[in-house]
């Protein structure tokens, strides 16, 4: 039994030496525990060699006659040749160790398996050996026969059981390496079909794409211009506002200022009713020399909240009129002449010289009328003198605060006409390209309208948008929106709005007004655009120049 079984090894053993491929003398150096390196050394010329020997039926005459003029391509095709050979042998040596690691495995699998086997037959004889010994005993050839034949019949089964196994698995592996490459090839077809089918709508998605994204690039500038525009007008406008407020200061202290000179003449006018009054009773003889007509005489009044030498005001009566008041000119008395008179208000400066002035009064008095006469005519010149220069500083005063208001007014028309300006450049701006959009949309809902009768689609194809180009630019006026926005400074032709048909416009409207798509929705029609009302409709109309 075991020299059957060890026979049916080897048999196996054999078979599997044959199905394996033959080492040659460069895989038995590589494989080999001594001289690996001389072997390494020596493999590539015979494996060149015997390149050159299979390639040399190849090749013919040819290789023979071509070899001595191209000895460096011949080098070239045998490292060439050395590297396939060299990858092939590590494959094979791949599959050599795959091979003999499974062999190894399964050798390993059946000394196992006919241990048992063995053990199993050991412990039968046994069992049939008590069996044959309790009946009695017999003949043990007659009874043994029977099992060795179902024992050899077993084994020849389980041998071909494995062959067939082993002929099933390398079935279904070939069935599965076609159906794999059947897979692939398809695959391979469906994907050079893709590539060579002409895809224009992707094309066309893609442009869209790449046009969109450069007019996002370029709103986003346009939009950083603006707000850095914005930003620089806004600081300008903060100084101007800042420069107004001040000059509106400045304004309103030199008002303040009129007002006080003002207040201040009206007192000086009643002061000087006053002194004439006085200098007249004085050229009559009929001043009294008290404390309280001392008061009354010529004495140079101050500005309020200025001091007595800087503050003097000159006087607007000439000394012909307080000349006709002196001895001789038939002069009243002061209770007869200015019965109104009151006393004026006067400050302690005031006082102390009017102190000083008493006793100088009562000596003109007594000196005679002449000599106060005379006095009082040299105190109202004095006096009209620097009335004269208080009306000049004032006018001056007055003067210089106009120009100031009048340059304001002029700055502050000047900004307002710049806002306004900006202001409509922003307006056109908008309104151009809003009327750009409304005539696109427009135009796209026109064929859409044409196309939903014969079919339901929320998209166009590349004829439909082709047409859609086709009817936008089939209008002047969309013609003359786009010649101004690619060309913003050249002057542009001129428009005349003629029913449906739009023509280009040189001067763009300066309306503030904004005609947007969201204000007044453009309705949806299904006719040509040349006589689309809707498109016609969409269309912003004409300002009028409200001067």
């Amino acid at each position: 039994m075991g020299v059957d079984s060890l026979q049916h090894m080897t048999k196996l053993a054999q078979e599997l030496r044959a199905s394996m491929p033959t080492q040659t003398e460069h895989q038995q150096a590589q494989s080999s525990e001594f001289g690996a390196d001389a072997a390494r050394a020596a493999a590539p010329a015979r494996s060149g060699v015997s390149v050159i020997a299979r390639r040399a039926p190849l090749t013919g005459s040819l290789r023979r006659s071509t070899r001595a003029g191209h000895g460096e391509s011949e080098m070239l095709l045998l490292e060439k040749d050395y590297e396939e050979v060299r990858v092939r042998y590590e494959e094979l040596l791949k599959q050599n160790e795959a091979l003999k690691t499974d062999t190894r495995r399964r050798m390993e699998s059946y000394i196992r398996r006919e241990a048992r086997y063995k053990e199993e037959i050991v412990s039968l004889r046994d069992e049939l050996r008590r069996a044959l010994a309790g009946l009695g005993g017999g003949d043990d050839e007659g009874v043994m026969g029977p099992l060795h034949a179902m024992h050899g019949q077993i084994l020849t089964g389980l041998t071909g059981l494995q062959d067939k196994t082993k002929a099933v698995l390398q079935e279904q592996e070939a069935d599965l390496l076609r159906a794999f490459r059947a897979r692939l090839y398809d695959v391979q077809m469906e994907l050079e079909a893709e590539r060579s089918k002409k895809d224009d709508g992707a094309l066309e998605w893609i442009e869209r794409t790449r046009t969109l994204g450069k007019e996002l690039d370029w709103s986003r500038e346009e939009a950083l211009r603006l707000d850095r525009t914005n930003q620089h007008l806004a600081k300008e406008n903060g100084r101007l506002r800042n420069q107004a407020a001040a000059q509106d200061d400045d304004r309103q202290f030199l008002l303040r200022q009129l007002v006080a000179l003002k207040k201040e003449n009206a007192a000086l006018r009643d002061t000087n009713l006053q002194i004439k009054a006085a200098a007249a009773a004085a050229a009559n003889g009929a001043l009294r020399p008290t404390a309280t007509t001392a008061e009354t005489t010529v004495e140079p009044l101050t500005r309020p909240g200025t001091s007595a030498s800087t503050g003097a005001l000159p006087w607007r009566q000439s000394a012909s009129q307080a000349s006709r008041l002196l001895p001789g000119s038939g002069g009243l008395a002061p209770s007869a002449s200015v019965p109104h008179l009151a006393r004026p208000t006067t400050t302690p400066a005031q006082r102390s010289r009017l102190s000083v002035a008493e006793p100088q009064l009562s000596a003109a008095t007594a000196g005679g009328g002449t000599a106060v006469a005379t006095a009082a005519v040299g105190k109202v010149a004095q006096l009209e003198n620097r009335l004269r220069e208080a009306t000049a500083n004032r006018a001056e005063a007055e003067r210089r605060g106009a120009t100031v208001a009048s340059r304001l007014n002029k700055m502050i028309d000047a900004e307002r006409r710049a806002l306004r300006a900006l202001r409509a450049t922003h307006t056109r701006e908008l309104q151009s390209r809003s009327e750009l959009e409304i005539f696109l949309r427009q135009c796209i809902a026109d064929v859409k309208a044409q196309l939903s009768e014969s079919r339901a689609r929320s998209d166009l194809s590349a004829p439909e948008r082709q047409r859609v180009m086709e009817l936008l630019l089939s209008q002047e006026r969309v013609v003359s929106l786009l010649y101004a926005k690619t060309f913003p400074r050249g002057p542009a032709p001129q428009s005349v709005w003629q029913g449906d048909l739009v023509l280009a416009q040189s001067t763009p409207p300066e309306s503030p007004t904004r005609t947007d798509a969201t204000d007044s929705p453009a309705p949806q029609t299904g006719s040509r655009f040349a006589s689309s009302p809707g498109c016609a409709s969409a269309l912003p109309s004409e300002p009028q120049d409200a001067s």
